[in-house]
């Protein structure tokens, strides 16, 4: 019993403790419960049913059990971040599905583990005796009792804030000031601009269609402001530059970072500033993994916001940030979520789907880079 209470109490302690600078916690989770914590559930939980099924103390019989028990808890480990994938990949596609799938995500679990258990415990009663209805229900216990010490490590290990500290708003509450349009890539070689008042809008002029490309708004070689797409090649030699639009006047986004970001993977750091504020107090910055989230610091008010996000089946990256007037963090979540987070009321709001964005301000028009 002391054995089982030292188990039972490493088990709970927090991921995030154990794996504070080795990946992220979740994933450093994912791994010591798939190898070293299926070994001692399957050793807890097979020494429990053979006592509560009133199997005789028998070695070979408790080496059985173990066994048994823990290739249950390899096959309800694979299955279960087998479904939660699929889950998640089908329901959860935007930041803002997030919080309303964290208890749907909890219950599929509990499921799962109760079904791809229960028949290595009604194996086990075969050769004990034990009545099926009381195979099932020790099973039952067993296992909510598991599960309780599995949910617990995964959700230490897990970063939900950026869904449950913030609200969740449509695209015209966030104060964007006025001449802003960002730009961003489809995905497909093709670009788009948006803007708070006309949406979302095709930019004519092609691009290579890269993965990990990005747009930058630049200085142009002799006036005026460029986008510009950055397209990495496969080999990691170097990127392709292409001019997409030019503007007459405006601002551009101004950065410490050099040499500037060529790929959305690089693309992560300090927020470049945006807009007539950019001279507050405010800054922002976010981290290359989904668990180190992002951060906003007010010097002049002596307050931080900090918002992070990966949870089981979610593994989004924030990337490409851009702080705006001061207050309106702009950035890339996962593969194609264009956000936007007014820092000063939480309010988060999806802008539009693509990739590697940047923007500007400009009261005048664009024009194609030949034209």
């Amino acid at each position: 019993m002391r054995a089982c209470l030292v188990v039972a109490a490493f088990l709970l302690i927090p991921a995030g403790t154990l794996f504070a600078n080795a990946g992220t916690p979740l994933i450093m989770a994912s791994v010591l419960h798939l190898t070293l914590g299926n070994l001692l559930l399957g050793a807890l939980e097979g020494l429990a049913i053979e006592r509560y099924l009133r199997v005789g103390i028998v070695p070979t019989r408790i080496g059985r059990s173990i066994v048994l028990m823990v290739a249950a808890n390899v096959a309800s480990t694979v299955a279960g971040h087998a479904a939660l994938g699929v889950y998640s990949r089908r329901f959860v596609r935007e930041v803002g599905d997030v919080q309303g799938a964290l208890i749907p995500l909890c219950v599929l679990a509990f499921f799962l583990t109760q079904v791809v258990e229960l028949p290595f415990a009604l194996i086990l009663s075969r050769f004990s005796g034990a009545t099926f209805r009381r195979a099932v229900l020790v099973s039952f216990v067993v296992q909510s009792v598991s599960c309780t010490a599995v949910f617990a490590w995964f959700t230490s290990a897990s970063r939900t804030s950026l869904a449950t500290r913030t609200r969740f708003v449509d695209a015209r509450e966030i104060p964007f000031p006025s001449g802003f349009r960002l730009f961003a890539l489809d995905g497909s070689g093709g670009a788009f601009s948006w803007t708070p008042t006309g949406g979302r809008i095709p930019v004519r002029e092609r691009t290579t269609a890269s993965p990990n490309g990005i747009l930058r708004a630049e200085k142009g070689s002799s006036s005026g402001i460029e986008i510009a797409a950055y397209a990495p090649d496969d080999g990691g030699r170097g990127s392709a530059r292409s001019v997409l639009r030019v503007f007459e006047e405006g601002e551009a986004p101004m950065g410490d970072s050099d040499p500037a970001p060529t790929s959305r993977w690089e693309a992560w750091g300090r927020a470049p500033r945006l807009g007539s504020h950019g001279s507050g107090s405010t800054s922002c910055f976010v981290g290359f993994w989904p668990s180190n989230g992002l951060s906003c610091a007010d010097e002049a008010n002596d307050s931080e916001l900090s918002l992070k996000l990966e949870i089981v089946g979610t593994f989004w990256h924030l990337r490409c940030p851009l702080l705006v007037n001061g207050e309106v963090l702009v950035f890339q979540l996962g593969e194609d979520q264009i956000c936007a987070l007014h820092v000063p009321t939480k309010r988060l709001a999806l802008l539009a789907r693509g990739s590697g964005p940047t923007a500007v301000i400009s009261s005048s028009g664009d024009r194609p880079a030949r034209g």
